[in-house]
């Protein structure tokens, strides 16, 4: 891979190429890597992390375990979730060679980025998965594993007719999804699954080292990290990765790439639930070598054109303004069908 440009050109999989010659043409100049955007993306990351901890840890330090110190609590564990999940999506980025074309750099910065998750990932494991699984087999089950997940929580026969009925299957997905998450991340065999032993084990470990060298300051760490690393990962990040798996293409018609993925967009889907790009779904799929801070230029690029315009673009979580759709009424409904033309 050292020294490739992987193509970016939308194949008649994918559903979608621009016509513009001059637009195709700047589309590929967007697969350039800077290695430093990735930098400061997992600087930026853990940089609110910190904050938010030492933030919520003061005011309890300051007025003990008040409503106030709990709230605050709750909104910082949130924001660090947030985060660890965009520490997530640098791993995600790492499986396409987006950190740096670079393999050996690529997949170190991966690692240094995200050590705290999955010290021992195997990042051919993840591309196996998610490149030549997910994205090279598209829709063909059961090579495709998010198909296939979709398959498994029964989220596939979304939509159904009546909007009641489908948000009872998106919920009773929710739970399911939900509760294996968490098991895998808590169970002696979640621990030693290919993705690695997470971070938090080796982690736990050098707390309990500490805390018997030095009673009180490691009883202190402990009490640290349960909070605010353990809780948020454990109990957070895996509601938020089942609506960012849901809303990535579950409710959407057709045989392509473009006509089955969907763009999450709006404040709360791209700062909160999809950081460092990861709500230009669609986008990615028709081109899955622009790096992340490229995505938004990219999408203000492909909009002026039209056929790409008019595909699936929500805007807002649960509710949206101005005629735009948001993903709930998307997932619930599925996106406008095109009229066939008379």
């Amino acid at each position: 891979m050292q020294g490739k440009t992987p193509t970016i050109i939308a194949d008649d999989k994918r559903g979608f190429t621009p016509q513009d010659p001059e637009m195709a043409r700047r589309l590929k100049a967007l697969g350039a890597c800077n290695p430093v955007a990735p930098v400061g993306a997992c600087l930026l990351d853990w940089a609110i992390i910190l904050a938010a901890t030492a933030g919520s840890w003061a005011i309890f330090s300051a007025a003990g375990i008040t409503v106030v110190s709990v709230a605050v609590y709750g909104i910082a564990a949130f924001m660090i979730a947030s985060r660890q999940q965009g520490l997530q999506n640098l791993i995600h980025e790492a499986s396409h060679y987006n950190l740096s074309r670079h393999r050996p750099w690529n997949d170190a910065l991966c690692w240094t980025a995200t050590f705290l998750l999955h010290p021992f990932m195997d990042m051919e494991d993840q591309r196996r998965v998610h490149v030549r699984g997910h994205h090279a087999q598209f829709l063909d089950l059961p090579n495709d594993n998010i198909f296939r997940g979709y398959e498994m929580q029964g989220l596939h026969v979304l939509p159904l007719p009546s909007r009641w009925k489908s948000l009872a299957v998106l919920g009773r997905g929710f739970f399911r999804s939900y509760r294996w998450q968490v098991l895998s991340k808590i169970s002696p065999t979640g621990f030693l699954q290919s993705t690695g032993i997470p971070a938090g084990l080796v982690g736990f470990g050098l707390l309990l080292a500490l805390l018997a060298l030095f009673p009180r300051t490691g009883l202190m760490s402990v009490i640290v990290w349960l909070l605010y690393w353990a809780v948020p990962a454990v109990v957070i990040v895996p509601a938020i990765m089942f609506v960012v798996v849901t809303s990535e293409h579950v409710s959407t018609f057709g045989t392509t790439e473009f006509e089955r993925s969907r763009n999450k967009l709006g404040f709360l889907n791209r700062v909160l639930l999809h950081p460092h790009g990861d709500g230009f779904h669609m986008l990615h799929h028709l081109y899955p070598g622009i790096p992340h801070n490229h995505l938004a230029r990219a999408h203000r690029l492909l909009m002026k054109d039209p056929v790409y315009r008019n595909g699936n673009h929500c805007y807002g979580l649960f509710f949206s303004f101005g005629g735009r759709r948001s993903v709930l009424r998307d997932l619930l409904e599925g996106p406008p069908r095109p009229r066939p033309s008379v």
